[in-house]
């Protein structure tokens, strides 16, 4: 029986490598029969799932089904797919998802590229594409040889809250916007209206220096931008795909042949060289006047051929000489829209931070008030400049901390003919007011930012020769930007202009096909894998929303108002009349708890204006997925009569198992895991509990609790809107607790839910809760467990908290856009993780740098506690919940003990430093370790521009090198540094103290 059972696995292993050889056999002919523009639409899709098997192993049968659709529906029908090939390519898709293995078998065998040559990068490059994948910028250089632009472009983002002039500035900035109004209009009346969200003036910079919008072309697009670049990849007599010199016979035959398509195949065709060449094709392309893609690009050949003076074109140059341009963005100041405008603040930009001048900066704004869930009340004047700034480094400076503190920002004074002082006296004034309103952030990053010329204006004196001297100021800045003349291709400026001429038309949320048809209306396209690059950089731009998900892949968003549109739909309460009566009630519990139940989200959905109302569904998907709100989590125990169907749930994960947090093992009892059917938007919750809730869940009497995990926020400044999404993302995660132990009858338990305004608590298994809140700056998490056993050591599961602890970190990083995005860009988080003295529950007191442990080992606490409380805290009593993972890998590397032989207390040699460099040199931390090691920013800048050129290792030596010369520290310091930046893997710190070894070895 035995052997019958072995001889039938093998043959069914047997059946699966057969299966298995199939479907690569099968995905390498397909790929085979498609030319490079038709790989590049089919490979991303096998791909994705490839990728999601391999990598993830948690591919969802819905992601899958999403997958499936795209490719029957748009893939395959693009490449003309004939129905037993799509059936194949569907049924290797699904055999992915269900035999192991063959993912890995597709990625390995199809796959085969040469990817080891590193692509050379040019300088002139984005530093985006610079940071990115090899793949990436290898693609961005195949664009970039296909011809390319240095691009002058000015990006500048006018802030400040409402009422204090942005609108009325921009139209003195920009010259075909006015201010000016009848003589009749009262005077207060005079300025324009407030903005609404965020208005884009896209505007050519002329000789003068004058700002006038940009008329956008409504003929194809490639006929004002095809030029000498673009006529070197165009046909010749000696292309054999396209000799127009054939007979009819021909022409008959291939008259379908689209015109884009022969060009799209044309890279290594012979170049125009002559004047007698350009006249051949010209006269060859007029055989084919009359079909609809050549005949658009006739009218070119037209007036290319009666140019009076034809010069040679030299193989694929630059196009050079056309007008700077400035986009002009007006950022609406009301606090409801200040949880959007992060979306678009980044380095690639110029910022005008404008302050009223007649208003002191303890001056309360307004409306705080009405939006205590956004902004704290009593919010004043200064809190609306610390808060512009604050957001501007803090959105600006996470992708990119490797280079020199951007953007820049210019202070503006406005309402200048109000201010009550000689005229002699204002500008003193207008510098005391910032100087003053600059205090708070003396030693600090922030100070970098402002430019030290500041600007007085009267924004009812449109010809103040002011406004030409700050547009003067603005494109002296801009040229010293690192964006500034950066090479695109042109490719990609036809896909812009593109996006702006929709934008002119009105459209501001597009579907990917219309991105793939205008892609292929232009005279240079791109193929697949370019297209998604080119959407990847304009999201990072900041110029669309493209968020590369299963759900919204599908969108971009043209336009920033329409994405502040549909978060306004359900922050403000605007809503108030014309209610339908039958939904009063939920309109009260939307308005006490932020629920909202679907026939009011439909409601809502219906009466907002028709930009949102024709796009209800992707609202309300774009809505999830930026943690606006969230469908909370509930898991019920399965019995044998249990039904899995429900209608007032969707099952997100059925049956999930929960483990025994002693064993780690499953239990006997499985759960169900659903999505309840309604929606929780934390930024509205009003609720705030009272102290004795507050007591509690901080520090519970009978449960057995860890040390306070923090979020720390640098520079003292974290927006409101991180946490209520961090909320959002914990209500999908986990389910929310509730407090029974008010309840007087136990058949009817008077249970609360234990969520409220800033705070909430979650159940991470039968036994545990999670406990979040966040006070200023600083988000705080406490894991409690209930048990019967007093020992905390054996009550409390550091797997879980470590795994927890894991969580939150990826949902923050995710809210702050900070995922994982290159290998060679390290992102730093503008928070570090701090634990709290186990004995302190009180607000910014006794905290404690996790790094600062793993270095150290050892501290005291002595912050918050009187003189003969003060006692030490070891690593061990604070990390061994949290970080059990990085205790455990301490435990293991004791160095002095582990690498007997090396002299870790001396001051380490220059060639033991080039031993370090060459081990970190495939480091994703290596800018984190300068910033542990306590070199100035400055002094990095300086290292990074003189040795990065030559190579990363090089860097690192001479950045180890400053550690040397000013810190003369031990070795094991500088060991023990390099585990903090590395706490999570020790793979790299052995092999150097390997490396280390050998090379003490030799010099003995």
């Amino acid at each position: 029986m035995e052997d019958s059972g072995g001889q039938e696995i093998q043959e069914t292993n047997e059946n699966e490598d057969e299966e298995a050889n199939d479907a690569v056999k099968t995905l390498k002919e397909v790929r085979a029969s498609l030319n490079e523009n038709g790989r590049g639409q089919l490979d991303p899709e096998i791909r994705e799932v490839a990728e999601e098997c391999t990598q993830r192993g948690d591919l969802s049968l819905k992601i899958l089904l999403e997958i499936n659709r795209n490719f029957v529906n748009v893939v395959a029908v693009t490449l003309g797919f004939n129905l037993e090939t799509t059936k194949k390519i569907v049924s290797i898709f699904n055999m992915c998802w269900t035999k192991q293995g063959l993912a890995e078998k597709i990625i390995k065998e199809v796959y085969t590229e040469d990817e080891d040559e590193t692509p050379e990068v040019d300088e002139q490059m984005p530093i985006e594409i610079q940071g990115m994948e090899d793949s990436a910028i290898a693609l961005y250089a195949k664009a970039l040889n296909q011809g390319f632009e240095e691009v002058q472009r000015i990006r500048l983002m006018v802030v400040g809250m409402f009422s204090v002039g942005k609108t009325s500035l921009v139209n003195n900035l920009v010259e075909d916007l006015s201010n000016k109004k009848p003589p009749e209009v009262l005077e207060e009346d005079q300025f324009p209206p407030s903005t609404e969200g965020i208005d884009v003036h896209l505007c050519i910079i002329d000789q003068q220096n004058k700002w006038r919008k940009q008329q956008l072309s409504r003929k194809p697009l490639y006929e004002d931008r095809l030029t000498q670049a673009q006529f070197e990849d165009l046909p010749t007599v000696h292309d054999e795909h396209m000799d127009f010199s054939r007979s009819e016979d021909y022409y008959e035959e291939d008259e379908e042949t689209p015109m884009k398509n022969v060009i799209d195949d044309q890279e290594d065709q012979p170049t125009l060289e002559t004047n007698n060449d350009f006249k051949r094709v010209y006269q060859n392309v007029q055989q084919r006047k009359n079909e609809p893609d050549v005949k658009a690009v006739l009218e070119v050949f037209k007036e290319k051929n009666n140019e009076e003076n034809e010069k040679p074109v030299d193989a694929k140059p630059p196009i050079t000489g056309r007008e700077p341009l400035v986009s002009v963005w007006d950022f609406a100041g009301q606090n409801l829209y200040y949880s959007t405008h992060h979306f678009f603040l980044n380095k690639r930009s110029i910022y005008l931070l404008l302050m009223n001048m007649t208003k002191s900066l303890d001056t309360d704004v307004a409306e705080s008030a009405s939006l205590s869930g956004l902004l704290h009340k009593h919010f004043t004047c200064l809190d609306s400049f610390k808060f512009w700034l604050n957001s501007i480094h803090m959105y600006s400076s996470i992708h990119d901390q490797e280079y020199e503190v951007h953007p820049t920002v210019i202070l503006v004074g406005t309402h200048k003919d109000k201010m009550k002082c000689s005229e002699e006296d204002k500008e003193d004034k207008m510098n005391e007011f910032f100087d003053k309103a600059l205090e708070s952030f003396i030693d600090t990053p922030i100070l970098k930012h402002i430019h030290e010329k500041k600007f007085l204006v009267n924004n009812l004196q449109d010809r103040d020769p002011v406004f030409n001297e700050l547009r003067a100021e603005v494109k002296m800045l801009a040229e010293k930007q690192h964006y500034w003349n950066e090479k695109s291709p042109v490719s990609f400026i036809e896909l812009e202009k593109s996006f702006d001429t929709m934008r002119e038309e009105g459209k501001e949320l597009i579907n990917y096909t219309d991105v793939q048809a205008a892609n292929r209306n232009n005279i240079k396209t791109v193929d697949e894998p370019q297209l998604r690059l080119f959407l990847e950089l304009q999201h990072m731009f900041g110029n669309i929303l493209h968020f590369d998900t299963p759900e919204l892949k599908q969108f971009v968003i043209l336009a920033p108002k329409w994405i502040i549109e549909a978060f306004k739909c359900f922050i403000t309460h605007k809503h108030t009349h014309n209610k339908k009566p039958e939904h009063l009630h939920l309109w009260k519990e939307y308005k006490l708890c932020a629920i909202i139940k679907p026939p009011l989200l439909e409601e809502i959905i219906q009466r907002s204006n028709e930009r949102i109302r024709i796009h209800g569904k992707a609202v309300i998907q774009y809505m999830e997925h930026l943690n606006v709100m969230a469908k909370p989590l509930c898991t019920e125990e399965l019995d044998d009569e249990d039904d899995d169907d429900d209608d007032t749930s969707t099952v997100a994960e059925n049956r999930k198992v929960c483990l025994d947090s002693k064993s780690h093992k499953p239990e006997f009892s499985f759960y169900n895991t659903k999505m309840l059917d309604f929606h929780i938007v934390p930024c509205q919750l009003q609720a705030k509990p009272d102290d004795e809730i507050i007591e509690k869940i901080k520090s519970p009497s009978n449960w057995h609790t860890t040390p306070a995990l923090c979020f720390v926020f640098n520079d003292n400044f974290m927006p409101p809107a991180v946490f209520h999404r961090l909320l959002a993302a914990c209500i999908r995660s986990w389910e929310i607790a509730k407090d029974k132990t008010r309840s007087e009858q136990r058949q009817k338990p008077n249970e609360q839910t234990l969520l409220f305004n800033g705070i909430g608590v979650f159940k991470t298994c039968k036994r545990s809760q999670l406990r979040i809140w966040y006070h200023d700056h600083i988000i705080y998490g406490r894991m409690a467990f209930m048990s019967q056993c007093k020992d905390p050591e054996k009550a409390i599961d550091k797997v879980l908290c470590q795994n927890v602890r894991r969580t939150l970190y990826k949902h923050l990083m995710a809210i702050l856009g900070l995922l994982p995005r290159s290998k060679h860009i390290t992102k730093t988080a503008p928070y570090e993780e701090y634990i709290q003295c186990p004995k302190l529950t009180d607000h910014n007191c006794g905290l404690f740098r996790v790094n600062d442990f793993i270095i150290d080992g050892e501290m005291s606490c002595d912050e918050g506690h009187d003189l003969d409380e003060a006692h030490p805290i070891e690593k061990s009593s604070v990390l061994k919940y949290w970080f059990s993972d990085a205790m455990k890998e301490m435990e293991e590397i004791q160095l002095e003990n582990l690498f007997e032989g090396i002299d870790l207390e001396k001051v380490p040699e220059d060639d033991e430093l080039s031993v370090i460099g060459r081990g970190l040199a495939k480091s994703k931390e290596f800018w984190l370790l300068g910033i542990e090691l306590g070199i100035k920013q400055v002094t990095m800048e300086l290292l990074k521009r003189d040795h990065f050129k030559v190579s990363r290792e090089t860097f690192i030596y001479h950045m180890l090198y400053e550690w040397k010369k000013t810190k003369q520290e031990p070795l094991s310091k500088l060991v023990r540094k390099i585990h903090a930046v590395h706490k999570n893997s020790t793979e790299e710190l052995g092999s150097i103290l390997e490396c280390l070894k050998e090379q003490q070895q030799r010099v003995i």
